[in-house]
């Protein structure tokens, strides 16, 4: 690998935290390219690149400043990924040979292994856990708050999964409540699902 500018990353995953990756490495001058899957499974849609997939526009701008444009070809992706502040983002749940990408991140944040492994790049990045240095990957950035966040490790692997969200309060009295689930199918209704989830805040709160 020579500089930034003739760097290629592939982040797979372009969800919020896939998407603060791209965010940096656009500034910094890498040429990013984002793989996302045709229904994303984002929770924080306005600030992931990954919101593009539905945007009938096919472009979108976070934070006013990084600029998602929907592709169809490996091709066209590359041919956008010299653009400053743009990041194009093209819909596959493999990683195309055709990109040839110089890093590959798995940003998809599974928690557990899925398809990334050494020989998908010269160098590979696992973000979180599920990864195993030298087995799936080169190396493992640390996704769990606290002191060891952002932390590159070069051997083994990132805390387990605890299966519990991060706490958004003081204690942990509120962290199972940031997200609530459809109790069954249908259209979504941004009222009803505050309203249901008001009282779960209040009681978790009082306990």
């Amino acid at each position: 690998m020579s500089g930034p500018e003739n760097t290629l990353v592939a982040i797979r995953g372009a969800g919020d935290i896939g998407t603060g990756v791209a965010w940096r490495l656009r500034a910094a001058g890498f040429r990013v390219v984002a793989l996302e899957l045709g229904e994303p499974l984002t929770v924080r849609r306005t600030v992931s690149l990954s919101s593009v997939v539905a945007d009938t526009s096919g472009m979108v701008t976070i934070e006013g400043r990084l600029v998602a444009r929907l592709v169809e070809t490996p091709s066209a992706a590359l041919a956008l990924a010299d653009q400053e502040h743009v990041v194009p983002l093209l819909v596959s749940s493999v990683l195309p040979e055709a990109l040839r990408a110089d890093v590959v991140i798995d940003a998809r944040l599974a928690k557990r292994p899925l398809d990334c492994s050494l020989g998908d790049a010269p160098f590979v990045i696992g973000l979180g856990p599920g990864f195993v240095v030298g087995e799936h990957c080169h190396a493992v950035v640390e996704t769990q708050r606290g002191p060891r966040l952002g932390r590159v490790l070069w051997e083994g692997s990132a805390a387990a999964n605890t299966g519990n969200p991060g706490s958004v309060a003081r204690g942990d009295a509120c962290s199972h409540a940031i997200i609530s689930s459809a109790p069954a199918s249908g259209s979504p209704s941004c009222a009803a699902a505050a309203t249901a989830a008001i009282p779960r805040r209040r009681s978790a709160a009082i306990r």
